[in-house]
């Protein structure tokens, strides 16, 4: 949206007259003039469209970094685990990780009685 704007304001500066300029400016920027709806209709509509367009980039590329963020992850278990000759132990896969600690009896005290 903005490369098409630095053409559409190329080509006014280039083609338009003294007076289409001044109209132009007066409707557009200055909101002189409208009477009629259609062009607040379309510039908002071109607002939501790059809106939309910089939402969808966004996510394609949040996307690929989490995909590549994955693969790291998995690499360098891999090489962790050939590093210390055993599998790791992952949070999730361990039961005890979910569990509440259970407290220690105390080994040293005499009971009461």
């Amino acid at each position: 949206m903005g490369a098409l704007l630095v053409v559409v304001l190329w080509f006014i500066n280039t083609n338009a007259t003294s007076e289409q300029k001044k109209r132009i400016i007066d409707m557009y920027v200055l909101g002189q003039g409208i009477s009629i709806v259609w062009p607040v209709i379309v510039v908002f509509v071109g607002c939501i469209l790059v809106v939309f367009a910089q939402h969808q980039i966004h996510k394609k590329t949040e996307q690929v970094l989490q995909t590549r963020i994955d693969e790291l992850a998995e690499e360098k278990t891999k090489l962790q685990e050939e590093a210390i000759g055993r599998k790791l132990r992952h949070a999730a896969e361990t039961s005890s990780a979910l569990e509440k600690p259970k407290p220690k009896k105390d080994v040293g005290k005499k009971p009461k009685g």
